[in-house]
């Protein structure tokens, strides 16, 4: 008997599909109830900003926080709102990161853009 497998379609690279023990699964926005096109605004229009603070709103919150943020940055993700931070946040802690050193705690201003 050829043993059965609940199959997934993932529409993302190899490297980021989710997988059993992925930390994506516990991810808060793997959630349903949320609209992914949150985490990936469009532009800098007033319906874009709002999504992008409120994404980072919901990853303040999210357990895998920590990890998501240091994929992004250890990935170069370079679009969307990655471990609660926008691309814009990343490139300066990436800019000012070194390799192997704990990741900075996101600045005040950074906190309080949300």
């Amino acid at each position: 008997m050829i043993p059965k497998f609940k199959v997934t379609v993932s529409h993302t690279a190899p490297d980021t599909a989710v997988t059993p023990g992925n930390w994506r699964l516990s991810a808060a926005c793997a959630n349903p109830v949320f609209d992914p096109e949150m985490w990936h605004p469009k532009g800098t229009d007033a319906r874009s900003v709002a999504d992008a603070n409120q994404a980072k709103r919901i990853c303040r919150l999210c357990p895998v926080q920590e990890k998501c943020l240091r994929w992004s940055l250890d990935n170069h993700q370079d679009q969307g709102v990655w471990g609660g931070l926008t691309e814009q946040e990343r490139r300066r802690i990436h800019r000012r990161r070194t390799p192997g050193v704990a990741l900075p705690k996101p600045s005040k201003t950074e906190r309080s853009a949300a």
